[in-house]
């Protein structure tokens, strides 16, 4: 409908006309239509009005009352009109528009109004993404000192056995103490349990300063010759550090061991008639090593 048809219709309607005139004029309402310049205005009209309501809210972190986006001049959009429907209060004491955090009630918004972005059981919470179980750290055995085998001849002492030997060795692994072994050969007559100790050292000398013993049954010994296994449960051995195995038959018979000669390993043999006495290097100046292995726990 342009301008002219529309004034047109409103002459018709202010006139005095008859009934059935004005029947007609009715009849003909529905088949006239909007001229398309009027349409787009229409449209746009539309488009303006819906644009305004959905951003007729403040946005978080933005000063509540705001002013409206659009729409009538001076309005303003009230701290109820927040988009997540919270307000906080910051140092300065003005007030802006937030989210619900963690643990507070939401209400008919739900997840919108939550910082997390997610609502459950009418309370804001941060979904949190299962981690999967670090797999526990297995402790494993390490060598931390070796002289190993083969034998070159032994040495043993009468009895009673009253003589200690000794090993000294530097720890390569640092790690808890689990094991020493000693290479000896038990006679089918001996008598007395064994006895191993990790001693400290002064000077690279052993000491009667004892750091950790074991006891091992005579009877879990076999006759002959055998590797001598004694565990520990610590104390843990630094690398670098210099200590000494030794070994004992206190009270027994025979204490017989296996060594090597030549000085072949690192560290050196030691004796000691009793602990009254000190520690002497076993056969100098050629020199022995006892064939023995530190395992610790790492």
């Amino acid at each position: 409908m342009d301008g002219t048809q529309f004034l047109n219709l409103v002459r018709r309607l202010s006139d005095r006309a008859n009934r059935r005139g004005v029947l007609g004029l009715l009849t003909t309402l529905p088949s006239l239509r909007l001229s398309p310049s009027v349409a787009v205005r229409e449209r746009r009209h539309q488009q303006r009005g819906t644009r305004t309501r959905a951003e007729a809210c403040i946005p978080s972190g933005k000063k509540c009352p705001a002013k409206r986006p659009r729409g009538k001049k001076g309005k303003k959009l009230g701290c109820d009109r927040c988009c997540q429907g919270f307000v906080v209060t910051d140092s300065r004491g003005l007030q802006l528009c937030g989210c619900t955090p963690e643990g507070q009630p939401c209400t008919a918004k739900g997840a919108v109004q939550c910082c997390s972005g997610h609502c459950a059981d009418g309370a804001c919470v941060v979904l949190v993404t299962p981690v999967s179980p670090v797999p526990p750290v297995i402790p494993v055995s390490v060598l931390s000192y070796e002289c190993p085998g083969p034998p070159e001849g032994n040495v043993s002492a009468g009895s009673p056995a009253t003589q200690r030997y000794a090993q000294t060795f530097s720890a390569t692994q640092a790690g808890s103490l689990v094991q020493i072994q000693h290479l000896v050969q038990k006679g089918t007559d001996s008598t007395g349990d064994y006895v191993v100790q990790l001693l400290a050292t002064s000077a690279g000398i052993p000491t009667n300063a004892v750091l950790a013993e074991t006891t091992i049954l005579n009877a879990s010994v076999p006759n002959g010759a055998s590797t001598l296994t004694a565990t520990f449960a610590g104390p843990s051995l630094a690398v670098g550090v210099e200590y000494a195995s030794a070994i004992s038959r206190p009270g027994g018979s025979q204490l017989v061991l296996l060594p090597r000669a030549g000085n072949d390993c690192t560290g050196s043999a030691w004796t000691q008639t009793s602990s009254a006495d000190p520690f002497n290097p076993l056969f100098a100046p050629q020199g022995l090593d006892l064939v023995t292995s530190i395992t610790v726990l790492v």
